[in-house]
């Protein structure tokens, strides 16, 4: 059988719907819904390696709530929207041991998963998507990413705890911009904390704690990406062993800013910034390391026109390629 529930009509309610395959006879989706349709106390298990749990396919205007669902798809998301927008998703947990909790992909705009867990290989996948919100969430990587967003924009994550074994936020891709990460828990057990590349711009971290706490890896990320902006921000990495992991690492990032934020890292450089990344900003800042081996600040071919405004930097590292910098009312100390 393909599926367990299928809604093809607008305005249909459905409450305390147990869909339960564990055998896998269900080759494609526990529940699939269509548009305007609502769904409350319901579960889906769904064990085929082919099969979603609840899948929307150009639907639009659907809620689901206080509902679950489990799956064991390597390709897919135990939640699963294509092309699917403004649809509504609370209180929902999303599990998926091999492959994406929620997974929002080509053009699923403007929906809202909130007070949800989502728990998977990666917990969150967006990709190609825009102006979609998780808020008052828990997400959970499991050897993949906590959440990744590529190639998307004007997405919003908002006081949630993304974690992994790996690393916790992922942002890449030229189309991914204007995101917005406000007020969360970030973090990467064995990965980074965060990790902003592949040309991905203007994207926003704020209010947030990211953290890395295994040895040679680091807690923030900046590589090949420009415009990018991290503000009222806890940095840091928790190293262990002969391995070094720093706080802020930029690499060929360019223009971007670190502003009323707190840098460390416990046996390493707290921010490291090198190979032609330009024109970035630090201002209103702490940077420290606990490592007597290692300078706070260490600046390498770190490029043109590096500004540090009013840092607290306990020791400072230039090589002879870093030039053309101000620093302007900072503390430096050895």
């Amino acid at each position: 059988v393909s599926y367990g529930v299928v809604v093809s009509s607008a305005y249909v309610t459905l409450s305390s719907v147990s869909v339960q395959d564990p055998e896998g006879r269900i080759t494609a989706a526990g529940m699939k819904l269509g548009s305007y349709n609502s769904v409350s106390h319901s579960s889906v298990t769904a064990a085929n390696a082919g099969a979603y749990g609840f899948y929307l396919n150009g639907s639009s205007m659907t809620s689901v709530s206080y509902s679950s669902a489990q799956t064991n798809n390597t390709s897919y998301g135990a939640l699963d929207l294509v092309g699917a927008s403004s649809n509504t998703f609370f209180v929902f947990f999303a599990s998926n041991p091999v492959g994406y909790g929620a997974r929002l992909y080509l053009n699923s705009n403007n929906n809202t998963i909130s007070h949800s867990t989502l728990a998977a290989v990666t917990g969150l996948y967006i990709y190609q998507s825009s102006s979609n919100t998780v808020q008052s969430g828990f997400i959970s990587g499991l050897g993949g990413y906590g959440a990744s967003l590529s190639n998307s924009r004007d997405n919003t994550i908002f006081q949630s705890t993304v974690t992994s074994d790996s690393t916790g936020l992922h942002i890449t891709g030229a189309s991914s911009s204007s995101n917005t990460v406000q007020s969360c828990f970030i973090s990467g057990s064995s990965g980074y904390g965060a990790n902003i590349e592949a040309n991905a711009s203007y994207n926003t971290i704020s209010q947030s704690t990211i953290t890395s706490s295994a040895g040679g890896v680091h807690g923030l990320v900046l590589s090949q990406a420009s415009f990018n902006s991290v503000q009222d921000s806890f940095i840091s990495a928790y190293n262990s062993g002969a391995s070094v992991g720093i706080g802020l690492y930029l690499f060929q990032a360019s223009s971007n800013t670190v502003e009323t934020s707190f840098i460390s890292a416990a046996d390493s450089y707290g921010a490291y910034i090198v190979s032609n990344s330009d024109a970035n900003i630090i201002s209103l800042s702490t940077i420290t390391s606990n490592s007597a081996d290692f300078a706070a600040l260490y600046l390498n071919r770190a490029g043109h026109h590096l500004y540090l405004r009013k840092i607290d930097c306990f020791c400072l590292y230039l090589s002879s390629h870093s030039y053309l910098f101000r620093i302007h009312y900072s503390f430096i100390k050895r």
